[in-house]
């Protein structure tokens, strides 16, 4: 029925068990080595302009998978869980990969962008946020009359619920100490819509492409009593 709020269990996909298992293993290590009073040498893999530019290049790539926090750590697993399990079953792990290469690769380089124009900035990116920020943008579009609840209290069209939280992060962009994050995140939706337009034009240049090679032929040419059909 029209207008109930979904709350079917999506799939734990196999690319989303990989990135949740990481996820969680790393946090259980920082939270161990923090306990123990020894040197917390993951906070190295959190994408830093100051280490990147000496060499850190794999920072770009590893700091989705750094959490600080259990709450944080619970909540983009959960909802990297729900929301991007339902799209890797709709696209594909191949295509799903790559959605979250482009939003990670993209946020990550905006994100070293403003720490090159903005001196003295010293903020680090880190955890599954733009992901998850980026799948909401993607599962709004797809499915932008699916109900959604916001705070397990209000229902809202799928549409709307992306453009809350795109909201959200443009108001902690614009007047949070931690602004530069923000925008990370912001562009990280913004590469997912843009390849969400790329892979729509993809395809609909690839129908065009099939149906221009579509010609009417029959079984004797010469004979124009023949069935005719597509091929």
């Amino acid at each position: 029925m029209n207008g109930q709020i979904h709350f079917a269990k999506p799939p734990m996909t196999k690319t989303n068990k990989v990135i949740i298992i990481i996820t969680v293993a790393l946090f259980l290590i920082s939270s161990g080595l923090n306990l123990a009073g020894m040197p917390n040498w993951l906070s190295i893999l959190s994408l830093s302009g100051t280490t990147f530019f000496k060499g850190f290049l794999f920072q770009l790539f590893t700091y989705p998978f750094v959490q600080t926090t259990l709450i944080g750590t619970l909540f983009n697993c959960l909802l990297l869980w729900f929301i991007g399990g339902e799209l890797e079953v709709k696209w594909g792990s191949k295509t799903y990969g790559l959605f979250l290469i482009a939003s990670v690769v993209g946020a990550g380089i905006v994100f070293l962008l403003a720490h090159y124009l903005v001196p003295g900035m010293v903020h680090s990116l880190r955890g599954l946020d733009g992901i998850n920020y980026s799948l909401l943008v993607a599962y709004g579009i797809i499915y932008s009359e699916r109900m959604m609840s916001f705070m397990l209290i209000f229902p809202m069209k799928a549409k709307y619920f992306c453009l809350l939280l795109a909201g959200m992060q443009l108001y902690l962009g614009i007047f949070s100490a931690n602004r530069f994050s923000a925008i990370a995140h912001l562009s990280a939706m913004a590469w997912g819509f843009l390849f969400l337009k790329y892979k729509s034009r993809a395809v609909q240049k690839k129908k065009t492409k099939r149906k221009k090679h579509l010609r009417l032929v029959s079984k004797d040419e010469e004979n124009t009593n023949e069935p005719r059909y597509w091929q």
